[in-house]
């Protein structure tokens, strides 16, 4: 049993970049398919396999703090599922889980002095904003900028497959705000 754990240790740590890669394309797959999701509850349950892909992604290419905070993205998206309608008490509570499980996370693997550390945080919290939204329209406006912050870090951190996922999201995400704000002001003008 101890010769099969160290032969997969020492697989693991040869090919943990390759790994990370393709959790990085899982990660595109499952962000996708959540991505085209139309309802909150929905939302919150593909959060989990995309969350698992990101963990297993961040980690295995050493970017602790994001993957610490994507454990909390996913325990939060988790643990709001009974609150996913749009009811103002349950915007206090998808509040309150998203803080509590933000502060755990940087309880976990803490941002450091060196300022790249810090990014997950940023878009963490930005994306727990977004979340709170009433509207999927703010929501998703609010997410452009945690999604771009998010591209930032993997793309400083060289987990390429998670920053052109992100940079898909951010295309459709524009796509949706774009036609969601021509929808509006289109229906204004009637």
């Amino acid at each position: 049993m101890h010769h099969e754990l160290l032969w997969l240790h020492s697989f693991v740590e040869a090919h943990a970049y390759i790994l990370s890669q393709v959790m990085g394309f899982f990660f595109l797959v499952f962000n996708v398919i959540r991505f085209h999701q139309t309802d909150r509850k929905s939302i919150l349950l593909w959060a989990l396999p995309v969350g698992l892909m990101s963990i297993l992604s961040q980690s295995l290419n050493n970017q602790w703090q994001g993957a610490s905070l994507s454990l909390a993205s996913t325990s939060s998206a988790l643990m709001q599922i009974p609150f996913y309608k749009k009811h103002k008490t349950h915007k206090g509570f998808r509040i309150v889980i998203g803080v509590m499980f933000g502060i755990l996370g940087v309880i976990i693997c803490p941002p450091t002095a060196i300022w790249v550390t810090w990014l997950p945080l940023i878009a963490y919290t930005l994306g727990r904003i977004g979340e709170a939204m009433h509207s999927f329209l703010h929501m998703r406006i609010v997410w452009l900028f945690s999604t771009t912050i998010y591209i930032w870090y993997n793309a400083l951190s060289h987990n390429f497959l998670i920053m052109i996922t992100e940079c898909i999201i951010l295309f459709l995400s524009i796509r949706f705000v774009y036609a969601q704000v021509k929808d509006s002001v289109l229906w204004k003008l009637v």
